[in-house]
């Protein structure tokens, strides 16, 4: 490993740096080719949803009606 990671030292950052970390380190392994693998459950539940997803597209919602939602619950929660 080229440099020791500091546990303490990312707590300290907010959620959104620590999110931005993850997401930063996830694209890492995607660019490597190296992506985690889920359990045969999860795997089962993804497949299960998006054959949902296929077979009844209406019951879904665009991402603006997605990210619109969101922003109300958390406007609602502050």
């Amino acid at each position: 490993m080229a440099g020791t990671i500091d546990i303490e030292t990312i707590r300290k950052l907010s959620v959104k740096q620590r999110l931005a970390l993850v997401a930063r380190i996830m694209a890492t392994l995607a660019e490597e080719g190296t992506e985690p693998a889920f359990s045969p459950e999860v795997d089962a539940e993804l497949e299960r949803r998006a054959a949902r997803a296929r077979a009844n597209p209406e019951e879904g919602l665009s991402l603006t009606e997605f990210d619109q939602r969101l922003q109300a619950r958390r406007r609602e929660r502050a």
